[in-house]
């Protein structure tokens, strides 16, 4: 069996110089075919920044890039060259050995663990320092990021075109405004427990929103704890209290059947519809056949292709002797409203705006007029265990103001 598991292993950030020296008598013990003090230099940061993963690993398990230009584009202060003529040298000396059946993903290494005898022999009261320090707070030009949008061969052959972008300075400079007043606010409270991608920890930096297209397409906020795991995320501490993740049950889905109302007339918020769990009612229909997991993945699907399939199942996930058109009608049954979706006009980036509107709204005012402080996270957001109702409500009343629909709402905790 091989085992992937990223989440297994800490990353190794070749940055860190040891300040006492007393790493130097074990260093020593290693052999080079090149000697001199420029090329030793650079050996002392990777071997202590690895001696530093190792000892703060459980496991003694350990992982870097592998890839050269994810390497370089990283900007370290040694090569990836180096990093290898280290491992090498201390594979020679058995201070570290490759964990059996994995293989490398995604540009980043094989575990490997560093021997018992080489962390038993690592001295207390080391003092590191980082070359790379943590970058500062987010400047005004890194707010806002507007990505290239493409659409697909098909929709062009069809004749579908993405519109004029549409946004003013004065809208650009109106959400960086905001964004800067949030960060300003945000930085008044502290975040304990967030991790980067690499596994690595990370000092909160502010957010930014993301766009595609113009400032009409996407547009979610970041800079937290979005690309941690839920378990890890529920983890964290905000202003030296336990969290809670509030979430927008079905949120794309739900936003969609308010599309389907919208020619209907505003009703008070006790008296609106009220969103459903439509993976779910999905999964109940089929009698359990797909999981909610495979369920979301297949309306995922269709809401990136801005179409949901009639005639046969999306690539990759079609069960082994059941008919796609029996599954299908469950699927338009209980979510009608697919029907809408169409490319350009409604789809993942059209829904994907309201829901970022919805977070970004609702994050704004827990900061500026609650004193609440939260991390976003797609359709969810991490606050303080003790602020879990004060942000559903506020998440139910922004979204009832911006759909015309009530959502489900789920708090989960670290024990749920």
């Amino acid at each position: 069996m091989i085992d992937i598991d990223l989440s297994k292993g800490t990353f190794v950030r070749p940055v860190w110089t040891e300040q006492t020296g007393q790493l130097e008598g074990i260093f020593s013990q290693l052999n080079f075919s090149t000697k001199g003090a420029k090329h030793n230099e650079k050996r002392r940061i990777v071997f202590g920044s690895i001696v530093r993963a190792a000892s703060i690993d459980p496991d003694h398990q350990v992982y870097w890039i592998t890839n050269r230009s994810k390497h370089q584009s990283e900007n370290y202060p040694v090569s990836l060259k180096v990093m290898t003529t280290v491992v090498e040298a201390m594979q020679m000396a058995g201070w570290i050995s490759l964990v059996p059946n994995q293989l490398a993903k995604d540009g980043y290494a094989r575990r490997w663990t560093v021997s018992s005898e080489l962390i038993a022999s690592i001295p207390d009261g080391l003092l590191w320092f980082d070359t790379m320090p943590e970058r500062p707070r987010l400047a005004k030009h890194q707010l806002i990021k507007i990505n290239h949008r493409t659409l697909k061969k098909y929709h062009l052959q069809a004749g579908y075109r993405l519109p004029a972008k549409r946004h003013t300075t004065e809208q650009l400079e109106a959400i960086q405004s905001e964004l800067e007043e949030l960060n300003t606010l945000a930085m008044t409270h502290s975040f304990d427990g967030l991790f980067s991608n690499k596994g690595e920890p990370r000092t909160f930096r502010g957010f930014y929103r993301t766009f595609a297209h113009d400032l009409f397409g996407a547009g979610r906020t970041y800079g937290g704890c979005e690309q941690m795991s839920e378990s890890k995320r529920l983890n964290i501490m905000i202003d030296g209290e336990p969290v809670s993740e509030v979430d927008i049950t079905s949120c794309q889905p739900t936003i969609l059947f308010s599309r389907s109302r919208s020619n209907l007339q505003m009703q008070a918020l006790e008296e609106s519809p009220s969103g459903e769990d439509y993976y779910q009612n999905v999964v109940n229909g089929l009698n359990n056949l797909l999981t909610r997991e495979q369920v979301k993945a297949i309306v995922t699907k269709a809401l990136g292709n801005a179409n949901f399939p009639r005639d046969r199942w999306p690539h990759g996930m079609k069960v082994k002797g059941v008919k796609w058109q029996s599954v299908a009608n469950i699927f338009l049954e209980q979510m009608p409203f697919l029907d809408l979706l169409e490319p350009v006009k409604e789809d993942t980036f059209t829904l994907q705006h309201t829901e970022a509107d919805i977070l970004f709204r609702t994050l704004y005012g827990l900061y500026k007029y609650k004193n609440i402080a939260a991390l976003p996270v797609h359709d969810s957001l991490v606050v303080p265990a003790i602020h879990a109702e004060t942000t559903a409500a506020a998440l139910r009343s922004t979204f009832w103001y911006k759909t015309g629909v009530v959502p489900r709402i789920k708090v989960k905790t670290a024990q749920s």
